[in-house]
């Protein structure tokens, strides 16, 4: 049982609202919302399972850093934030925070650490200097499961969130989670307005009340701008403000599902079928400008930014236009509402009473709207006239972008589902902007909200941002090293292991066995836990009476479950076999090649060696052994940048000039300004390529003395599989690659070798079965490369079987993806 179940000796402790909220875990959050609870002091971010904890170091100089990271001097609680050089990152126990303090170590080490992310660890030199500006998404980038963890692990925070909503959390947030509230997933228009409206006020709540942050500038894109006004108590009537849009009709039949307003403003009779659609164009808005003259019902709604726009209007145009434009990449915006176009029509005026409301004036936030592309001063009339005039014309996100930049704002906020925001910043602003600005979302697609919070919360505070750090908690070395637990001595030792091995070799075990007289056991001695502190009243005592008990009893439980995998394997090696039983196929201890937390062994190269190894004499790295081949033109390596993807070596295990076996680790930064970049994401042919080292590995292995620049390498084939997301700017790559065996076939030498890419802990990439072998000049040019040819293949009459099963699905979330791949 956890924490809070059916404990006798805990549940007295406790609380009468922790009590409550230990009986409505696991119902639906959003119905449980509703429920009375007791007052009380508990944090906005209580959560009644264990959380992760911020590791946090500052200091005024980069070595005082590494001495603060070296002492295990983190932030505490009650401590002043101290300089502005800072590192930081998220952990779950000790172990995490050892294994992620020698990678800040390590980033710390090189030359110029680069600002941001890499490797799950935080830099930053200096504080950010400048305003902050809370950005706010559009109904368009609304999408079910957004915020989840969040919900799921907050109830606190859901349920201030529903006072903003009435009370009525379910109504409003049923749409995003229809696992909770059996609610249909399917698209609808004013459900993505009311999903998006309920993840942007989520956040809202995290950035103002969590976090404190006073931002200096708000605004939006499409829906986001009213969800800005929202946000900072200009309206606060959000549940009211969404019952009359829909009384309105504006989504039922007008702008949305019957299109009676368009079909008005184009003259089409009311029961005439006619089809809106909305394109993404990843392209230069000035690049469709010009064309959409020769369709009526086209229009240019949206430009997100230099290389991004949005065209709407009726199908038959949206497909005609694309149909000239082969080479533009294009999505389909599900998000069908005809807006930011002419065709608003006789609905304006409906659409500007909507919006004309009681205002609470707000001097301190400045106030953005893409319909004047600059601030301006909230009223119950300005606000209607912003919000009416983007309605219905083009809007430029990328114009009320740039005036925020030049008006100060160095720090973009995206509240609201998806990143698109950032992603569209990233575009617009200059490569010297971005170096001086920051920009982060509070949600992203496949992303675990709740690590997303901590992750936002640990680069703002190393951005230089005063943060209110009451509601996380503070990693504490001292209180781990109490509750840390001392191994205990197998019950089976690996000595008694290797004398059994042998008895059972002989021609009679069960006789010889007979005459081995079985060891005690050795005790079973564990050291005393951390004493529980006196429960003083107050949230404080509270919050480290339950930060405790989890402490010890999620390290009880993995000292047990290490326990028993160890007397698990000793008794597959050696008892088991005495029954005449094969060994069971029980999971065993990952080994060094199948771990990703695995220390490299031998030999490093740095990023300025790997670029001699791709064009200078081997032997200057390699060794004398290698001076042999210095002279041959043709020779096995990595490719020259920009081609040389691999920043560096960690670690070499295998015997030069062996022609063995073996493994290389390697690592591959993608920068914020590397040029392989699409959207601020590594293509995957790129992803794939950046596992180069194999070429190292088979060099360092002594190919090149066998083949003596006569033969020149060629990859053959291999299996791959993606487990996850592409790599995005400011991640760090590890490499895991193997050789497996050799063969030849006449005079052509072959290797067979795999590899595994781990980022921020998890795989994303595997390659197995690759294949790849060395070849003459010759042999290369007489090769007939890929042999099939249609006027020689057999074809079959029949026709294809039917699929297996059909899916009306369009689009598939990783949950559903696994059910297909187990990999994944």
């Amino acid at each position: 049982m956890g924490l809070l179940g059916r404990n006798r000796l805990v549940e007295p402790l406790l609380h009468p609202s922790l009590a409550l909220l230990a009986q409505i875990r696991g119902q639906n959050p959003l119905q449980s919302a509703s429920q009375p609870l007791p007052t009380c002091a508990l944090p906005l971010l209580f959560s009644l399972k264990p959380q992760p904890q911020l590791a946090l170091f500052a200091a005024d100089t980069i070595e005082q850093l590494r001495e603060r990271l070296e002492a295990d001097r983190p932030l505490q609680p009650g401590e002043e934030g101290g300089g502005g050089c800072r590192c930081g990152f998220y952990c779950r126990d000790l172990s995490d925070y050892q294994r992620l303090k020698q990678r800040a170590l390590a980033n710390l080490a090189q030359r110029q650490p680069d600002r941001g992310w890499i490797d799950q660890i935080c830099f930053y030199p200096a504080p950010l200097s400048g305003e902050v500006a809370a950005i706010f998404t559009g109904a368009a980038a609304a999408y079910c499961g957004a915020a989840e963890s969040l919900v799921a692990d907050y109830p606190l925070l859901v349920r201030a969130l529903a006072a903003r909503f009435g009370g009525e959390l379910e109504r409003y947030g049923g749409w995003l989670y229809p696992r909770w509230s059996g609610e249909s997933s399917e698209s609808r228009p004013f459900n993505e307005l009311i999903g998006s409206s309920f993840v942007a006020q989520l956040h809202a709540l995290i950035s103002r009340q969590i976090w404190g942050l006073a931002p200096e500038a708000a605004f939006g894109l499409s829906s986001g701008e009213t969800n800005a006004l929202l946000a900072f108590d200009v309206w606060d009537d959000i549940g009211q403000l969404l019952d009359a849009i829909w009384q309105a009709n504006l989504y039922q039949t007008e702008l949305a599902g019957e299109y009676r307003a368009v079909k008005r403003y184009w003259g089409i009779a009311p029961e005439s079928p006619m089809v809106w659609q909305s394109w993404i164009l990843y392209t230069d808005a000035a690049q469709v400008r010009p064309l959409l003259a020769d369709y009526e019902r086209l229009y240019l709604t949206i430009i997100l930014s230099d290389s991004e726009c949005v065209v709407a209007g009726e199908a038959s145009a949206c497909q005609a236009l694309l149909a000239r434009l082969p080479k533009v990449r294009h999505t389909a915006l599900r998000h069908e509402l005809a807006c930011h176009a002419p065709v608003l029509g006789d609905f304006e005026p409906l659409w500007r009473q909507l919006h004309t409301r009681p205002v609470q004036p707000q001097s301190r936030v400045r106030f953005y709207s893409n319909y004047l592309n600059g601030p301006y001063r909230p009223t119950s009339a300005s606000v209607a006239e912003a919000l009416t005039g983007q309605a219905g014309v083009t809007i430029d996100f990328s114009k009320s972008v740039r005036q925020a930049f030049a008006d100060g704002v160095r720090i973009f906020i995206e509240h609201g589902p998806r990143n698109s925001l950032t992603r569209a910043i990233a575009h617009i602003l200059s490569p010297q902007q971005l170096r001086h600005s920051l920009t982060i979302a509070m949600d992203e697609v496949g992303s675990d909200s709740v690590a997303q919070l901590y992750r936002n919360t640990v680069e703002l505070w190393c951005a230089g941002q005063p943060l209110q750090l009451n509601q996380f908690s503070l990693y504490q070395p001292a209180l781990e090293r109490t509750l840390t637990l001392t191994p205990v001595p197998p019950l089976l030792t690996e000595a008694w292991a290797e004398t059994l091995a042998a008895y059972c070799r002989a021609p009679n075990p069960a006789m010889a066995l007979a005459t081995v007289t079985m060891p005690t056991a050795p005790a079973l001695k564990l050291p005393p836990l951390a004493p529980l502190p006196s429960r003083r009243p107050g949230a404080g005592s509270l919050a480290v009476l339950i930060a405790t008990l989890f402490q010890q009893q999620s390290q009880l439980h993995q000292h047990f479950l290490a326990l028993q995998q160890q007397q698990f394997e000793l008794y597959r090696r050696t008892l088991l076999p005495l029954r005449g039983l094969p060994p069971l196929p029980l999971p065993l201890p990952a080994t060094a090649a199948e771990r990703h937390d695995y220390r490299p062994l031998g030999p490093t190269f740095s990023r300025q060696d790997l670029e001699i190894l791709a064009s200078g004499k081997i032997s200057t790295l390699f060794g004398a052994a290698f001076s042999d081949q210095d002279r041959h033109l043709v020779q096995v390596r990595m490719p020259q940048p920009p081609l040389l993807l691999c920043d560096r070596v960690t670690g070499i295990d295998a015997e030069p000039q062996s022609m063995g076996l073996g493994t290389i680790w390697t690592e591959t930064d993608v920068k914020h300004d590397s040029w392989y970049l699409h959207q601020g994401v590594m293509p995957g042919g790129i992803f794939i390529e950046s596992g180069q080292a194999d070429l190292l590995l088979i060099s360092w292995l002594g190919i090149d003395s066998l083949n003596q620049g006569q033969r020149a390498y060629r990859l053959l084939g291999c299996e791959l599989q993606f487990l996850g997301d592409l790599p995005r700017a400011g991640e760090r790559l590890h490499y895991q690659i193997c050789v497996d065996g050799h063969a030849q076939s006449g005079d052509i030498r072959l290797f067979f070798f795999h590899y595994d890419c781990y980022i921020n802990g998890q795989k994303r990439l595997s390659v197995r079965h690759g294949q790849a072998g060395f070849f003459t000049r010759q042999e290369l040019e007489e090769a007939s490369g890929v042999l099939w040819r249609a006027e020689e293949a057999t074809y079959a009459d029949s026709p294809l079987p039917p699929p297996r099963w059909h899916s009306n699905n369009t689009a598939f979330r990783p949950r559903r993806l696994s059910a297909i791949s187990p990999a994944i």
